[in-house]
């Protein structure tokens, strides 16, 4: 439970709130959406780049199918940059990853994420229609990935490979703690680390 102080607003675990991403206003309702027009002065500019075809191309950051069809309805000419590690935040497949990153030896897991990547690539592909698509090798911040240890109790550890032996989850998620993430396991460090998970990409 969180309480404003100024305001004396109470929300609770559940509750739908809406974030204006403009401003940061938390509003404790939901509020109707719309998928966004590409006209004003945004339109504009768009349109001056379509008109200088070579000159200057927009190209998208997506990451599965439905955001590059959404990319490529907006007049992107490609996907600059597809993060292929937010592939895998989704809830039925982060506990497969995290059962990799913990335990190299289960097999499945990986055959898992290499199906998943599989799917994902003939869906982003699809989209973009023979035009460019530039593709991140898996790069996943450790801390993205791994659950708080505040989250670890008995079903965690048993869904992620250790039983219901909280501590030694615990135990392995410190030895793995980094400093500095962005700095740590990840990239061509990982791909050292674990070559076989490069040569499945």
């Amino acid at each position: 439970t969180v309480i404003v102080k100024e305001t004396q607003l109470t929300f609770r675990a559940g509750d739908v709130i809406s974030i204006n991403g403009a401003t940061g206003e938390v509003i404790k309702n939901p509020i109707e959406v719309k998928i966004p027009k590409l006209e004003g002065e945004l339109g504009t500019l768009l349109g001056w780049a379509d008109q200088e075809e070579g000159v200057m191309k927009v190209l998208a950051n997506a990451d599965s199918g439905p955001d590059a069809t959404q990319a490529a309805g907006n007049g992107a000419q490609g996907i600059g940059l597809c993060r292929t590690e937010h592939m895998f935040f989704s809830p039925e497949r982060l506990p497969v990853v995290r059962r990799w990153i913990f335990h190299n030896e289960e097999l499945d897991d990986f055959e898992h994420i290499k199906e998943f990547q599989r799917s994902d690539f003939k869906e982003l592909f699809k989209a973009m229609n023979n035009m460019h698509v530039t593709i991140r090798l898996l790069d996943p911040p450790l801390h993205e990935f791994l659950p708080r240890p505040e989250q670890v109790h008995e079903k965690v550890a048993e869904e992620l490979g250790f039983g219901k032996d909280v501590k030694r989850m615990l135990a392995r998620m410190d030895s793995m703690h980094e400093e500095n993430p962005m700095l740590g396991l990840r990239g061509c460090r990982l791909g050292i680390v674990k070559p076989e998970f490069t040569k499945m990409q």
